[in-house]
Order: C-alpha cells, then sequence, then structure tokens
C-alpha cells in the first residue's frame, strides 16, 4: 500500500494520511485465518527507495483494530489493541542497517493472528531546513501474511500518562527552562489480564528530554512513589486498564536529581525484596527492563539536511530477560527526563511533548494457552 504524493518545503512540516482496512484484510479475514509474519513502513522517494530521518521524520504510523476517531474502543477480542506501529526511533544506526530496521520480521514460524479489520493513520515530517527545494516521497505499508497456522506472538503496549491527557492522546507537557537543568521522573503502576511471557521489550520515548526508563514487577507502593510529594497525577479504572495510577515528580523542584531519584527506587526495590524472600511473594519485585542508552547516531554537521541537532534517536533494543506474568501481576513503568543537550538559547523555556511507551512481544507461557493477538492499557 502507499499513499502520496506528499511534498515537503523543510522546517518540520506535517503531513497526515489515514484509511480504513490496512492490508485489504477485511475481505480476507471473512474467508479465513490471517497471520502476519512480517510487516513494514517507511517514506519512500518515486522509485521507491527508503527515505530515512533526514529528510523524512516518521513521527508514527499506527495500524490498529481498536483507535478510533473520538477514542479508542475494544475489537472482538475485547482488549484494545495497536496490532502494529513504528515511530521515528526504530531507524537504526546506518552501521546497524538504517532504514532496513523499519521492516520487522517475526522468526520463522511465529506470527500474529489477526482477527479485525484495522486502520491505518500516521504523521511524517520533512526535518530539512525551512523553504527547502520541494521533496517528493509517499507513505509505504507492506505486509507478509499466509493462512497457515503459525505460533502465536502477542504485542503489549502500554503508556505512562501522569496527568490527564491533552484531547484523546497520551502525550502530556514538560517545562524545561534554559537557566538550569530541570528534571523529573514519570510513573504509572497497573496490573496484567493475561497470563504470558514477554520474549522481547523494547521503548518508546521523545528522547532528547528522556534520560532512562524502566519496567519494575511491583506497585507504586511497593517503590514508595506516592511518598514523594507529587506535582500531577491520574487514576483510572478502565476495562482495559484495572486500577491504572500514574504521576510525576518535578525532581528540581523537590531539590531532588535523577540520580537521588535512581537511588531511592532502587532502595524501596531492595526492601520490597527482602519482604518477598521473608513471606513469600508471587510477583517477584525485579527492575525487568530498562532503556538502551546506546540509541544516537550523530550526523556530520555539514550535512545537507541536519537542522537543529546533529544528534538523531536511534533504535538499540535493550538486552532484557523472559519476563513469565500472570493475570493480576502489578507492573511499573518509570521514565526519568532531563536535556540530553544544552538548550539551543539562554533565554526563555521549552515547552515538550513528551511520551512514554513500553513494549513487549509476548507468547503463551504454557504451549497451547490463550493469548490475545495484542492488548494495550491506554
Amino acid at each position: 500500500e502507499r499513499l502520496g504524493p506528499f511534498e515537503g518545503h523543510g522546517g518540520n512540516d506535517w503531513h497526515t494520511g489515514w484509511w480504513w482496512d490496512a492490508g485489504l484484510f477485511a475481505d480476507k479475514l471473512a474467508t479465513g485465518e490471517v497471520w502476519v509474519t512480517a510487516f513494514g513502513f517507511m517514506p519512500v522517494d518515486a522509485s521507491d527507495a527508503p527515505l530515512g530521518s533526514p529528510p523524512v521524520h516518521l513521527h508514527h504510523m499506527h495500524v490498529t483494530s481498536a483507535q478510533w476517531p473520538g477514542g479508542p474502543r475494544p475489537n472482538s477480542e475485547g482488549v484494545v489493541a495497536v496490532e502494529f506501529d513504528l515511530h521515528g526511533d526504530r531507524q537504526c544506526v546506518a552501521s546497524s542497517g538504517g532504514t532496513d530496521c523499519l521492516i520487522r520480521a517475526f522468526p520463522t514460524g511465529y506470527g500474529m493472528r489477526v482477527t479485525d479489520p484495522m486502520r491505518t493513520m500516521f504523521d511524517l515530517n520533512d526535518v530539512r531546513p525551512s523553504d527547502s527545494p520541494p521533496l517528493t516521497f509517499y507513505s509505504k505499508h507492506s505486509y507478509k501474511w499466509t493462512r497457515t497456522q503459525q505460533r502465536p506472538v502477542g504485542k503489549f503496549m502500554t503508556a505512562t500518562m501522569p496527568f490527564a491527557p491533552i484531547g484523546n492522546h497520551d502525550d502530556f507537557f514538560l517545562l524545561f527552562p534554559h537557566a538550569h537543568k530541570q528534571e523529573y521522573m514519570t510513573w504509572s503502576t497497573s496490573a496484567f489480564s493475561y497470563d504470558a511471557s514477554f520474549v522481547r521489550m523494547y521503548w518508546h520515548t521523545h528522547h532528547k528530554h528522556t534520560s532512562d526508563m524502566w519496567v519494575i514487577s511491583a506497585n507504586a507502593s511497593q517503590l514508595g512513589l506516592r511518598e514523594v510529594p507529587q506535582t500531577g497525577s491520574l487514576t483510572m479504572n478502565l476495562p482495559w486498564a484495572p486500577h491504572y495510577d500514574a504521576g510525576y515528580v518535578d525532581l528540581t523542584a523537590q531539590k531532588l536529581s535523577t540520580a537521588t531519584a535512581m537511588e531511592y527506587v532502587l532502595d524501596r526495590l531492595d526492601k520490597a525484596q527482602l519482604q518477598c524472600a521473608a513471606r513469600g511473594c508471587t510477583n517477584e519485585p525485579r527492575v525487568r527492563c530498562m532503556m538502551n542508552k546506546d540509541r544516537w547516531e550523530e550526523l556530520p554537521t555539514d550535512d545537507a539536511y541536519w537542522t537543529h541537532s546533529s544528534l538523531k534517536e536511534r533504535y538499540h533494543a535493550p538486552h532484557c530477560a523472559r519476563w513469565d506474568f500472570k493475570n493480576g501481576d502489578e507492573y511499573t513503568i518509570i521514565a526519568f527526563h532531563s536535556p540530553v543537550e544544552k538548550p539551543r538559547t539562554r533565554d526563555g523555556a521549552d515547552h515538550m511533548w513528551m511520551h512514554v511507551v513500553f513494549y513487549g512481544l509476548y507468547v503463551p507461557t504454557e504451549e497451547g494457552a490463550y493469548i490475545p493477538h495484542a492488548y494495550s492499557t491506554t
């Protein structure tokens, strides 16, 4: 599937597209099973050659059976699902394949069983300098699928919303003054709704203001997060987000730093582990995954497409061990935010859109057990 042409002129201009029935799977679903074994999304030029970032930033591409105008609604499995997605931080460094990383394939014999027709939606940005010569490009979407039953893989996604979202989105604003180094901690706690095992985990954020992100198999109370004065918070109890609790802390205002906040969380985690060892527990408190820090590619400053910064965020999956979890097990996402680069000017402040998302690809813990093909808590 290819949509376009779009014409960019730089300056981070926006190009938006969407359509119903991604992959034309609706008719296929009516006549048999559909197992997707690979997918890819990317901006391309008129000759179908991939365009990386720069010059075209992939803000997001979502293919979903549950994200609709007006807000999420459960699909036929009763879950909110974003089956396939890519963002600008999924492109690899050139030495690791560059735009090749925008094509994803499950291991041989594994696949995701699609259950419902899906909607495609995306935003692209021309990140060349403003008033650049016209650039013509397209949005390309590809799938590899089969009728043959595969070993099932599901995709979990959860986003941290530390206060009421803006509109129907899970972005939020953080303020970063130029006069000093501003630091925040954001977090969210919820519980799993199924038994399964994560076999691959990864993250999405707005990297230039994110130092690290952790997922811990413990709740906010065990980690003492509510004991730190909150700058904002949000609590929900939705069918697809049971007991969702979130908040954020202005660390700088509390005379704390990212380093001291990390130390505090790990100290509380140690206490939770000792309590678990002494009294027994079914959900062992542990850090299950941290974001890989080696996630930057530095472009030469004389690059024709270099605008605000020579640092570009790139995909580098963390190496996290398999995680078996059960229905009702609680987990907490914690993100630490501070500027990765110095501000471009000395005066004023930047309001930054922020996004904290944890992903996990999962398989049944017990062979043959049911798992939803995808589900999200937000």
